[in-house]
């Protein structure tokens, strides 16, 4: 049923407002009321109006459109995160609370306890362990301790706080200014920094005035104390790490590296380090002209011609006086002007293909006289004679068995009942004189150099080492050849007895471990007792004879 009654603008209105939307909403009314002004078609445009809910999201603060006037939420998903948020919020709670009822429970036990132990004592007090220690340092609560363990009795904490003094506000009053300074006034001062200053007034005792959380300082002391700090540099002289960093081509890492290494003369004004320059350049070769007593490798190479290993080579075997200077070997002129002149006289200058030439000198060592050996010492040359070896080898078998050796002129002398001990030691095989070496070795018993090596591991054969060439003892080597050892002759082989019994190998192998026939092994062959072995042959003969006599009977 259509009604076509016209209904006033302001009643459309007021209907739109009482349903609280915003002044964009109410435009749109009015054109509709206007354009059709039924009751009926406008009332009806007005609630799809009124039920598009326009909201702003609590949770992420999106705009969105709500179903329903209790909405907060654009999405599940928001409202799931306010929902875990308050139940972690909830949570959070209970736990402090449940806590806190385990605090107030172990404090009500620690008043009916008569020692505590300082960790119950920060329990009590709510203050830090380390709070606590420091009380006990400084006298305030009395402490026995107990080996490992500290012990508070607690009738003296009840009786701290009932003998305490009456509480006493901080005095905050400055300390009057024309007798001492403030840290901030000697930084300004003297330029220096704030550590500087503290480690100087502790370092010359310096008297200090504790006014609240400020510290003051006796102007009379710094004054006297701090005279020298306020002095004038040339800052011409002087290098700052920008200045290094630009001049050396260094990271500023290297820079402070280089300055603490070879220990350069610094100055430090407030925040600013100035790095003497005299110094720098002396190191770094960096001044004006060469020096006049002294070379540097590249000026003997200019001037002689000598390559970097001539130089080192000449340096290493003359008495001439050098100089280190930083990374700068510095080399006296006149000692190598004299030695240079001496090796340059048998000298031959080579002209090379390329245009370069070089000089070719002759090696001229230092004769070297070997001092008188001391009493109860051996020299190098007599322990090498004695083990018949090189020197060489005599420093590297004193050095593995520590004998005590002493150097005269830069020749060793060596302690001779330790070389006589160790000489014993390895001279044991003193009774065997027929030696042979490797290559006799395999030649004569027809044997590869893998096959000897093996050989002689295996049979422990007697080897002695002279002037670094090795020997084995060939009678050693013959008995295990020929199976000679003591006592051969109550033996067999394997081969022996299968021979004399006219039975398998196998079976002699059998016999030997079925009925434990004492055997030993001699290099790789294996011998059993002879009468053992005889023995029990025969009762296996007796037992096979019987057993043929009754199966005759038998038949």
């Amino acid at each position: 049923m259509q009604n076509s009654a016209k209904v006033p603008m302001s009643v459309i209105t007021r209907i739109f407002q009482s349903t609280e939307r915003n002044a964009k909403h109410c435009k749109m009314v009015k054109k509709v009321a206007k354009k059709n002004g039924d009751l009926i078609s406008t009332l009806r445009h007005l609630q799809d109006i009124v039920m598009r809910i326009l909201k702003t999201c609590s949770e992420c603060g999106k705009s969105f459109v709500a179903s329903k006037m209790t909405n907060k939420y654009c999405s599940r998903q928001c409202a799931n995160v306010v929902k875990r948020r308050n139940e972690s919020i909830r949570k959070g709670k209970l736990k402090e609370e449940s806590k806190s009822e385990e605090q107030n429970v172990k404090i009500q036990e620690l008043y009916l306890k008569p020692f505590l132990t300082p960790k119950e004592v920060s329990v009590l007090l709510g203050v830090c362990l380390t709070t606590v220690y420091r009380y006990f340092y400084s006298g305030t609560i009395k402490a026995v301790r107990i080996r490992q363990r500290t012990f508070i009795r607690r009738e003296d904490l009840d009786k701290f706080f009932e003998d305490s003094s009456s509480y006493r506000k901080r005095n905050n009053q400055k300390a009057d200014k024309n007798e001492y300074y403030t840290l901030r006034e000697i930084m300004e001062k003297y330029k220096i920094g704030r550590k500087a200053v503290w480690g100087r007034c502790d370092r010359l005792g310096i008297p200090k005035v504790y006014i609240g959380r400020n510290t003051f300082f006796s102007k009379i002391a710094v004054d006297s104390k701090f005279g020298g700090v306020h002095e004038d540099i040339n800052l011409d002289d002087y290098y700052t790490i920008n200045d290094l960093i630009k001049l050396l081509g260094m990271t500023r890492k290297n820079v402070l590296s280089f300055v603490c290494r070879n220990k350069i003369p610094r100055e430090k004004r407030g925040n600013n380090v100035y790095y003497s320059k005299l110094h720098i350049d002396c190191f770094k070769r960096k001044g004006e002209g060469p020096d006049p007593n002294w070379y540097t490798y590249p000026e003997i190479s200019e001037r002689y011609g000598f390559t970097k290993d001539q130089i080192s080579y000449t340096l290493k075997s003359y008495d001439i006086r050098t100089e280190k200077r930083g990374k700068f070997t510095m080399i006296y002129r006149t000692d190598f002007d004299k030695v240079a002149a001496k090796r340059l006289e048998g000298a031959e200058r080579i002209q090379h293909v390329d245009g370069t030439s070089s000089i070719v000198m002759q090696s001229m060592p230092k004769e070297r006289t070997c001092p008188p050996t001391p009493e109860g010492y051996y020299s190098t040359e007599e322990v090498a004679d004695m083990f018949k070896s090189s020197h060489r080898y005599v420093g590297v078998i004193t050095r593995q068995h520590e004998i005590p050796k002493i150097a005269l002129k830069g020749f060793n002398f060596y302690e001779k009942s330790s070389i006589d001990l160790l000489y014993n030691q390895k001279n044991k095989f003193a009774d065997i004189t027929d030696w042979i070496t490797p290559e006799e070795m395999r030649s004569t018993f027809k044997m590869s150099e893998c096959a000897s090596r093996s050989f002689i591991k295996r049979h422990k054969i007697p080897a002695k080492v002279e002037y670094g060439k090795t020997y084995y003892s060939k009678q050693h080597i013959i008995d295990v050849k020929e199976s000679n050892f003591e006592g051969r002759d109550r033996y067999y082989d394997i081969d022996e007895a299968s021979e004399k019994y006219k039975i398998s190998k196998d079976v002699v192998r059998y016999y030997v471990k079925h009925y434990n026939i004492t055997n030993i092994r001699h290099g790789k062959f294996v011998y059993i007792k002879r009468d053992e072995f005889d023995r029990i042959v025969k009762e296996r003969q007796k037992i096979r004879l019987e057993k043929n006599n009754i199966e005759i009977i038998k038949k």
